[in-house]
């Protein structure tokens, strides 16, 4: 056999099994996915969102419903700045947006504020949930904390969110 036809078959054979190399998830990508899989079993909602020109992984957990009451105050994002200053609220964090939260639960959110796992570039409170978008590092470690986080947050923020709706007369 000559060296080009042994060159042939090596180059047919590469161009067989590279693309299924190329759609083998790395281990990156694995870790990703169990992450994400242990959040839903932990009851998060995992989805990508832009913010400030880079993407994330949006942590959400869902409100707990109530029957005849409805969500009020709930509409506000709070965004870790890279320098703390005197007009953020607990240091780091810049309000986003006109939404904030019902006065009487501001000292209790800039307390939860100091205890925030790293990794989280902002907070965002929706009519669907409490959200946290992070940079995914620190494993499941990090995951727990952020999962601790939010359900903490989220039972305290909650007297202050749900209202029974206006008796009509």
């Amino acid at each position: 056999m000559s060296w080009s036809v042994v060159v042939l078959i090596i180059l047919v054979f590469a161009m067989m099994v590279g693309p299924i190399l190329m759609i083998r998830p790395s281990p990156r990508d694995r870790r990703i996915a169990e992450l994400r899989a242990k959040a839903s079993k932990l009851g998060l909602r995992v989805s990508m969102q832009s913010l400030q020109k880079a993407n994330f992984a949006v942590y959400e957990l869902p409100w707990e419903r109530e029957e005849h009451t409805k969500l009020v105050g709930v509409e506000w994002m709070l965004e870790r700045q890279s320098y703390t200053h005197e007009v953020h609220f607990a240091d780091w964090w810049q309000w986003q947006g006109e939404g904030r939260p019902p006065a009487p639960s501001l000292p209790l959110l800039l307390a939860r504020m100091q205890a925030m796992p790293e990794g989280v570039a902002a907070v965002e409170a929706t009519r669907l949930g409490l959200r946290c978008y992070w940079s995914e590092a620190g494993g499941e470690q990090r995951l727990l904390q952020l999962e601790e986080w939010l359900k903490t947050t989220a039972a305290i923020m909650k007297p202050y969110i749900l209202r029974p709706p206006a008796s009509v007369d």
